[in-house]
């Protein structure tokens, strides 16, 4: 989905770069009109664009994947001019004109962001993370349900 309204507002991309909000979006079936569909087969991958929205409907009983997560450049600035607008909007209710992530005025913003992420401005939730399953190759589905517990990782 795109990385804009209705999918994902301002506000809630701030929240999740703040770690005051969990990554998953509530999800609203009109979303899947704009929508890129893509069916993958065995040895495909997908990508999307930082910050967008995205929805795996798996339809076999196993699915292994492998997330990968790498910053250029200009997602450092982007980390940290959202980071600054999501303080900013906390603290005085307004961020002034909306994140660009290029140029003079957003390395600026994105500077006073992670000096803010230092001073540590912003409280962090708690996102306790479970392990639900384990690899079973013997198990017809190849995996094997368990007693959910905390992941120590």
């Amino acid at each position: 989905y795109p990385a804009s309204d209705p999918y994902i507002s301002q506000e809630t991309m701030e929240s999740i770069y703040l770690g005051q909000k969990q990554e998953a979006i509530d999800y609203q079936p009109d979303f899947d009109k704009g929508a890129k569909v893509v069916d993958l087969h065995p040895g495909m991958l997908a990508t999307w664009p930082v910050n967008g929205p995205h929805r795996i409907e798996n339809f076999g009983d196993l699915s292994v994947s492998l997330v990968m997560e790498y910053f250029q450049p200009h997602a450092f600035v982007r980390f940290g001019e959202m980071y600054a607008n999501g303080i900013l909007r906390r603290r005085f209710g307004k961020i002034g004109k909306p994140a660009r992530h290029t140029g003079l005025r957003a390395i600026t913003k994105a500077t006073l962001g992670f000096g803010f992420k230092a001073l540590k401005l912003a409280k962090k939730i708690e996102r306790p993370r479970y392990l639900e399953f384990e690899v079973d190759p013997a198990s017809p589905t190849g995996k094997r349900e368990i007693e959910p517990r905390l992941r120590d990782f």
